[in-house]
């Protein structure tokens, strides 16, 4: 019989331990020892049940970490190690018109809100409907108006936080028909969680020194 992974979870091997990012309750959390490394051996042998029945096992189960089923279709989408960031080297564009700034700074206070009343998983799931299976606009195309929206995101009175930015940024790219990878990173320990938008191994928003620090755990 076969267990799999549920959709809402995903996870990493982050300095040396696993880490879990719950979408659907918007939390990260680790295991105890021996529950981790129970999760690393049904990891190992392709999520199959067991012969033998286990304690380890029938506790994860429990706590929802995995459940019966095919295991779900493997996405296109790896975040390999970035290599260049334009907000450390920006690309050299126009000033970009004042209609795109002020649909800069729309996204951002509308991703406010629409944070304030939606769950961070169906905010995912919308993203991830509308991007389908296009790939990554080329880094031409994305240079002006991610230009812009950094421009104009320093206008908007809404203090910088990373997923409120990543997700204006990409809602900004994708209203113009743009896609760019949305990508969730942790460090075990001591525990830290960021998100940044990237393409072709170029962070867009964010330092490379910053994103390298973390292990992704999602890429959308």
């Amino acid at each position: 019989m076969q267990l799999r992974v549920p959709d809402h979870l995903r996870y990493c091997q982050a300095q040396g331990g696993l880490m879990f990012l719950d979408i659907r309750r918007d939390r990260y959390f680790a295991l105890p020892p021996t529950l981790e490394a129970a999760f690393l051996d049904l990891a190992q042998a392709g999520f199959r049940v067991p012969a033998e029945p286990q304690d380890a096992v029938d506790q994860l189960r429990r706590m929802g970490l995995v459940e019966m089923g095919a295991p779900p279709a493997a996405s296109t989408r790896v975040a390999k190690r970035a290599n260049a960031s334009w907000t450390d080297t920006p690309p050299i564009v126009g000033h970009g018109s004042l209609v795109a700034g002020l649909g800069a700074l729309q996204a951002v206070v509308a991703m406010r809100r629409r944070l304030g009343r939606q769950r961070l998983e169906l905010i995912l799931n919308a993203f991830a409907d509308l991007r389908g299976d296009r790939p990554n606009a080329t880094l031409g195309a994305l240079a002006e108006p991610v230009v812009t929206f950094a421009r104009a995101r320093q206008w908007a009175p809404i203090r910088p936080v990373c997923l409120l930015d990543a997700l204006a940024l990409l809602a900004f790219l994708q209203r113009r028909g743009l896609h760019a990878d949305l990508v969730f990173g942790v460090i075990r320990q001591p525990f830290a969680a960021h998100c940044w938008v990237e393409a072709h191994g170029v962070v867009l928003n964010d330092r490379l020194d910053r994103v390298n620090e973390f292990t992704p755990i999602l890429v959308i």
